[in-house]
């Protein structure tokens, strides 16, 4: 995890950008949903696949992919705090994973 309060486009609009660096490996073809999001004091933030933040490069390029293959990148959140968790949800809302920051 790493914090940023600006870069040169624009600041967080709750107080910090919260970037989690995320590998992802596909086990079946097609795959091109990953639900993670930050919980800071009960309150859900999800990534923002399409922020512009150069603090975080290079983003999280979240297109579909295939069998094998990997992918690399910075998934940004716009977070009020420094502490909080990550969590990562299956396609049926079930939580299957969490990180405290």
């Amino acid at each position: 995890m790493r914090f940023a309060t600006d870069d040169k486009f624009a600041r967080p609009e709750h107080g910090f950008y919260m970037g989690a660096y995320v590998k992802a490996h596909a086990l079946s073809d097609e795959q091109d949903a990953l639900d993670l999001y930050a919980l800071v004091r009960g309150r859900h933030y999800d990534g923002d696949a399409y922020t512009t933040s150069t603090a975080f490069e290079p983003l999280l390029d979240l297109l579909p992919f295939n069998k094998g293959e990997r992918l690399a990148g910075w998934m940004v959140f716009d977070v009020p705090a420094r502490h909080g968790q990550l969590v990562l949800d299956n396609l049926d809302g079930d939580k299957v994973a969490a990180w405290t920051y």
